[in-house]
């Protein structure tokens, strides 16, 4: 699954309306008759009584107070599934069907434990049977546990190990709009009509939404289904098509082949309208791309890039993709970025649709490198799968490093994918991971919120950094090696952190590496503790000698904390003069020491640089002097120092004055060579880097003089890259892009009006858009930043008419720019409309509102105040609530803000749902912004005073 760049107790009442139960049938008067006359004649009272208890709501009780895990038993475990279902879609939005699970019996037992919830079970048409004779087992009890979305079945007589029994179950439940279980979304087409489909979202933990069943990954099992739908739709699963049935009533029911040995989560359904496009991959294979009719144009990339990579895995990995087709679905409503379903694969329309007479670079960037990311997730997530959420990084943060393989084999030339991989997966995973919230990344999982909180930037952008980090010590033969080795011995099984270091050993022994310490021992230290180190290089200790420590950056509200954890640390260097990788030395920092001392790389006084090609996932500090020789290397003769060690060069200086321990002066001076830069990677990291900053001062005397600080570094490169520049590289392009966004943003009026001018002629004639895709977002904003209600009503208006999800994007981030609140109110509150704004598209409106320029405590007030409906739509779901806690406090740093987020947190700690990790990340970031402020803001006064600024 890929990010999308994260539950209120209910009343009773409603609990039971979450998972109805038909009640079983009373016992007839003729039987209770007899049944006292029984008890008289023959004193079975005992029995009898027990009987009827378990019926009862305190015998239910009882039996479920046996069982208070989180996880299921194991006693009974699945092997096939029989699911058959019937989709209804408008006007009723139902579902009906029947599920039955072939099961082994492990151990004696009277309950069967599996999940259900949000769905009606008919106990009266339950079944329990012994696979073999076929003899029935007599149910007489049920509970459903609401907490722990059991269903528990109890048994007149114990199933018996080594047996296997056959449960079947009936179920309903309605088709809703939640975007997880079997959920409903819509398009509209060309000619103004909505159509309506059914699409099933399973991952993490929502198959249980559907249907009952055993919904946890160790428990695979195959699977067979057919499903039942109007004449007018095809259905999709898994595997493909055996079957087509016309029924009598016109209805057609679809019947799929049987899937291999996967996961319950992995199980899917796609019931629509869509068209499709189709091409081959090894052995005549088909591989098709589904999407709405008016939309089959844009699916060529994606289908031409997915079976290249679908090609190239087969090989890398050595072992050829085990089903009989691929399909990839763009679902118009989708809440993650796109899901690995084992032979259909879901995505967002943006992240697999691509107009090739209009797209921007980062945009084809993205639809690539999620495709490669779900292909690499058939083997690593499908094939082999994590043996319980803990151990989660072995789909995703396998899948988030690996996809960089597929991608520079899709497109070699393209991108600079080192330079991509830098600033998408490693830069956010060193943020993510520097306050005292930041968790691990194999770390305890046991609640259902659990499950859903674990999917976050730890585990997908740190999880491939560490990765990176490894093949890059024990060299890319290895890393491939032990890969193929893991996947050989758990394929179609499960496994854990502990085995697939064992796989890399075996591949490290095999390939005689020196110099390379116990792989566990060194990779438990960046798995199973949080954080990471930052090493300071001292070059002033005298007789050529370098002094090296490492310490846990660690940034807390709380000056004195500090933690004894260390890493075992590949510890790289290089010096004045360094071309390539190959131009290092690299040392072990063992976890059990905080220092070393050791020769320098080369005689003499020149600058020593850490982490060169930032292979390793710490950041470097140095002394005074090297970093001094550095930033004047920037001045004069930069290209010395590689593009992405610029980048790290920013980066480190301005995280590092976050502790301070540099002062905010070096921070800046890394920056003073940027009118120089021709690379994005490190224009780009500035200038995230400085909107931070921007956001601290922004409400301070200090602000004014800031602003002419950037826009005297900035305004070189906007003339050189200005609206006029075309035929640019996609490196520049991304260039320009940040300039122009940027110097527009602070007020450039040249800038400024040339944005105006591209607005005001596109407003004059709406049908003919000649603004250039990769500008929309900038001159939109600028637009209506600096005009009235006229302009942004325009873009409300082009929001609502426009079928284009990528440029629904663009719109929402200029409507967002206005610095009239009451407009800024009114695209939060008409945007709830899902009618209008889709409930993931919805995300982009009030964050784009939180970080704009005058929207931040305004989208504040709109969560708080609407908080309930943020908590339904999003509290159960994955990224998209941790997104908008993020945004809404993104900028307070007053001690007023910090008490009130605390009250909230405390009053809502009941309602936190899948962002309860990410309350408690934003209360650590406001008080980072507070330490922020303490720290630097004089230091910032004066060096602008310094440089005479202001």
């Amino acid at each position: 699954m890929e990010m999308e760049t994260m539950q209120v107790d209910r009343e009773e009442d409603e609990e039971n309306d979450d998972l109805r139960v038909v009640e079983p049938k009373k016992f007839p008067a003729s039987r209770v008759v007899i049944i006292i006359g029984l008890i008289i004649a023959a004193g079975l009272i005992i029995v009898l009584a027990i009987n009827v208890a378990i019926w009862s709501s305190s015998g239910v009780e009882e039996l479920g107070s046996s069982w208070q895990e989180s996880r299921l038993p194991g006693d009974v475990l699945p092997y096939h599934y029989d699911v058959s279902i019937k989709v209804s879609l408008d006007p009723e939005f139902l579902s009906e069907g029947s599920v039955k699970i072939f099961t082994t019996c492990n151990q004696t037992t009277t309950h069967i434990i599996l999940h259900s919830k949000h769905h009606t079970v008919n106990t009266d048409a339950t079944r329990i049977t012994d696979t073999d004779d076929g003899s029935s087992v007599k149910v007489v009890g049920y509970e459903f546990r609401t907490d722990l979305d059991y269903l528990i079945v109890t048994l007149a007589t114990a199933l018996q190990p080594g047996y296997n029994y056959t449960l079947y179950f009936e179920f309903s439940g309605e088709i809703d709009d939640s975007l997880i279980g079997l959920y409903k979304s819509s398009y509209i087409d060309s000619t103004g009509v909505r159509h309506w489909l059914a699409v099933t979202q399973f991952s993490p933990a929502e198959a249980r939404r559907m249907m009952p069943g055993f919904d946890e990954p160790a428990m695979k099992a195959t699977f067979r289904a057919d499903v039942t739908h109007s004449a007018n739709l095809t259905a999709l699963s898994n595997m493909p098509v055996v079957g087509n049935t016309t029924l009598p009533d016109g209805w057609i029911k679809t019947q799929f082949d049987t899937t291999v040995k996967m996961s319950l989560y992995l199980l899917t359904f796609v019931i629509s309208d869509f068209n499709y496009t189709e091409t081959y991959f090894s052995d005549d294979r088909p591989f098709r791309v589904w999407c709405p009719p008016d939309s089959v144009d844009q699916t060529q990339y994606s289908l031409e890039k997915g079976a290249e990579i679908i090609n190239y895995f087969e090989s890398y990995f050595n072992i050829k993709y085990p089903l009989p087709k691929m399909d990839m679905v763009a679902v118009p409503d989708f809440g993650a970025g796109a899901m690995e379903n084992w032979g259909l694969m879901l995505f967002r329309e943006t992240r697999l649709l691509l107009d090739l007479n209009s797209y921007t670079d980062a945009e084809k960037e993205n639809v690539v490198a999620i495709v490669s990311h779900e292909l690499v997730h058939q083997w690593f997530g499908n094939l082999v799968t994590a043996d319980w959420w803990s151990d989660i990084w072995i789909n995703e943060g396998f899948a988030s490093y690996l996809e960089y393989k597929g991608t520079q084999h899709a497109e070699p030339t393209g991108f600079d994918w080192e330079s991509v991989f830098i600033r998408a997966d490693m830069d956010r995973a060193l943020t993510a991971d520097y306050m005292p919230s930041s968790p691990s990344i194999v770390r305890t999982v046991d609640t259902y919120n659990q499950i859903n909180e674990i999917f976050s930037t730890i585990i997908y952008r740190k999880g491939s950094s560490v990765l990176r980090m490894m093949e890059h010590f024990i060299g890319e033969e290895t890393m491939r090696k032990g890969l193929q080795y893991f996947l050989e011995e758990f394929q179609y099984s499960v496994a854990n952190t502990d085995q697939f270091w064992a796989s890399m050993q075996t591949a490290v022994d095999e390939n005689n590496l020196e110099n390379i310490p116990d792989i566990k021992t060194i990779m438990d230290t960046w798995t199973r503790q949080a954080g990471y180190p930052y090493i300071t290089i001292d070059t002033q200790i005298g007789d050529n000698q370098l002094h090296i420590t490492q310490k846990h950056f660690l940034l807390s509200a709380d000056e004195d904390e500090t933690d004894e954890r260390f890493w075992y640390v590949p510890v790289t260097l290089s010096s004045a003069g360094y071309t390539s990788p190959d131009d290092t030395t690299l040392i072990w920092l063992p976890n059990t020491e905080s220092e070393t001392t050791l020769s320098k790389p080369v005689d003499g006084e020149g600058w020593i640089i850490g982490n060169p090609y930032l292979h390793n996932f710490y950041i470097v500090n140095y002394d005074d002097s090297n970093w001094q020789k550095l930033i004047e290397t920037l001045k004069t003769t930069w290209t010395e120092i590689p593009t992405v060690n610029r980048a790290g060069l920013i980066r480190n200086a301005f995280d590092i004055a976050k502790l301070g321990e540099v002062n905010i002066g070096i921070a800046f001076n890394t920056t003073s060579y940027l009118p120089m830069e021709e690379s994005s990677l490190p224009i780009r990291t500035a200038l995230s880097q400085l909107l931070y900053v921007s956001h601290m001062l922004r409400t301070t005397a200090a602000y004014t003089s800031f602003r002419e600080y950037l826009l005297a570094m900035l305004t070189p490169l906007y003339n050189k890259y200005d609206w006029t520049v075309d035929a640019l590289t996609s490196d520049e392009q991304y260039i320009q892009n940040a300039i122009l966004a940027r110097v527009c943003g602070l007020g450039l009026q040249e800038c400024v009006d040339a944005a105006v001018v591209l607005f005001t002629a596109w407003q004059a004639d709406p049908d003919d858009n000649q603004i250039k895709v990769e500008w929309r977002s900038t001159v939109y904003c600028t637009a209506v930043g600096n005009g009235g209600v006229e302009e942004w009503e325009f873009l409300w208006d082009q929001y609502q008419s426009s079928t284009d999800a990528h440029h629904k994007i663009s719109l929402s981030a200029g409507m967002a720019c206005s610095r009239i609140p009451w407009l800024l109110y009114r695209m939060l509150n008409d945007g709830l409309d899902t009618m209008i704004v889709k409930e993931q598209d919805y995300v982009t409106f009030i964050t784009g509102v939180a970080y704009s320029e005058v929207g931040a405590d305004l989208a504040w007030t709109f969560f708080k105040d609407n908080y309930d409906i943020f908590y339904e739509r999003y509290g159960d779901g994955l990224f998209n609530f941790e997104k908008i806690v993020t945004a809404v406090t993104y900028t307070f740093k007053t001690d007023y803000q910090l008490a009130e987020l605390e009250s909230f947190v405390e009053t809502h700690s009941d309602q936190l749902g899948s962002a309860a990790s990410a309350f408690d990340a934003a209360i650590s970031w406001v008080k980072l912004n507070q330490r922020w402020v303490s720290y630097n803001y004089n230091d910032v006064m004066e060096w602008m005073e310094h440089y005479g600024l202001g």
